[in-house]
C-alpha cells in the first residue's frame, strides 16, 4: 500500500489508514500558575501531599492542593523544556510546565498519547527557544502531528505494550 497514513510496521490482521491530527486538534493545553511560597513544603506529610510539577524532571516540592487531576500528560515548558511526563495523581502544576487534556477520548486515549509523545522526546526538545533557561516554542507544539489507529482494537492493542515496545514502534512516523 502506497499510503502514507499507514504504517509500515503492522500488527497482523490490522490493515486500516491511521489517522493523522495537529496536538492541538485533539488536546486543550494550559500552563499552571506558580505556587505560593507558605502554602508549600519539601516533604509529603498529610498537610503538604500534592507534587508541585514545574519545568523539570522531578518533583520539586508538596503542595496544600491540587490544580490538575490524575493521568494527566505534561510536558515542561521551562527549564526542561520538552520533557514529556505523565502523572498518574492529583498534582499542583506551575507556569513552568504544560498539561495536554484530551478533548475527545474516543479519538484517542491519554495512554496512548503519552507513549506517542515520549518516543518523539528528542524532537520536542528541538523545540526549545533561548540560551539561559529553555523556553518551549508552544505554537510549534501544537501543531506536532500525531497519528491515531482509526480503530479501538489497534488503539487497544497498542496500549497493553510496554514503553519501550511502544517507543520502537512509534519512532517510524513522522
Amino acid at each position: 500500500m502506497n499510503n502514507k497514513n499507514i504504517p509500515t510496521l503492522r500488527f497482523l490482521g490490522f490493515k486500516e489508514e491511521w489517522q493523522l491530527f495537529k496536538l492541538k486538534d485533539i488536546v486543550e493545553i494550559k500552563s499552571g500558575k506558580s505556587p505560593l511560597k507558605e502554602n508549600s513544603f519539601d516533604i509529603k506529610n498529610e498537610i503538604y501531599q500534592f507534587p508541585i510539577i514545574s519545568g523539570g524532571t522531578k518533583i520539586t516540592n508538596y503542595y496544600k492542593e491540587y490544580n490538575c487531576y490524575e493521568n494527566t500528560i505534561t510536558i515542561s515548558r521551562s527549564g526542561a523544556a520538552g520533557y514529556v511526563s505523565f502523572q498518574r495523581k492529583k498534582f499542583y502544576l506551575t507556569s513552568y510546565c504544560l498539561s495536554l487534556k484530551i478533548i475527545n477520548e474516543k479519538k484517542i486515549l491519554v495512554d496512548y498519547l503519552y507513549f506517542y509523545l515520549k518516543s518523539k522526546q528528542k524532537k520536542l526538545y528541538l523545540l526549545q527557544q533561548g540560551t539561559s533557561i529553555p523556553n518551549l516554542d508552544i505554537e510549534n507544539l501544537k501543531n506536532i502531528k500525531i497519528y491515531v489507529p482509526v480503530n479501538e482494537s489497534s488503539l487497544s492493542l497498542s496500549l497493553s505494550l510496554s514503553t519501550s515496545e511502544q517507543c520502537k514502534i512509534t519512532t517510524f512516523l513522522t
